[in-house]
């Protein structure tokens, strides 16, 4: 009677113990799966980080028949310089513009631009003319709080 039971018992430990096994072999098929992507990601070449943008320089423009003394960001290119006027581009792209006999010469001198700008006219103190400038908007806050009026 005893060998009826011992059966059972090793029957129970061999299916128990192929149970474990079966559970082992799936475990680590999902381990060499996530060892996979992981590999996969770290062979990925990185991405290049960008370069820091260059700090901004300013220069100085001076012009003594208006009186007006400014600064501009150093990116942009003096075009054209006359002896009442100026202007200034960006990637060949005028954004500042100024003129001191009239707005009819300054208008005409852009041509036919189109830039989201702003139209202001100054009057400098000291000789009592007009200013006429038509700058790029967001060069304008700069403008304002650089220009000065100086002897001519």
């Amino acid at each position: 009677m005893k060998k009826n039971k011992i059966g059972p018992i090793i029957l129970v430990v061999v299916l128990i113990v192929v149970l474990f096994f079966i559970l082992g072999v799936r475990y680590g098929q999902k381990v060499e799966q996530s060892n996979k992507v992981i590999n996969y990601l770290l062979s990925i070449t990185p991405t290049r980080i960008p370069p820091t943008q260059q700090s901004l320089e300013f220069v100085s423009y001076k012009n003594t028949k208006c009186g007006i003394e400014f600064l501009y960001p150093s990116s942009l290119k003096l075009d054209q310089q006359g002896t009442w006027s100026a202007q200034f581009s960006e990637n060949k792209k005028k954004v500042l513009a100024f003129d001191c006999v009239g707005k009819r010469q300054l208008l005409n001198s852009l041509g036919e631009e189109k830039i989201a700008s702003r139209e202001v006219v100054f009057k400098n103190p000291i000789s009592e003319k007009n200013i006429y400038v038509l700058i790029k908007s967001n060069l304008l806050p700069l403008f304002e709080s650089s220009l000065q009026y100086v002897n001519q």
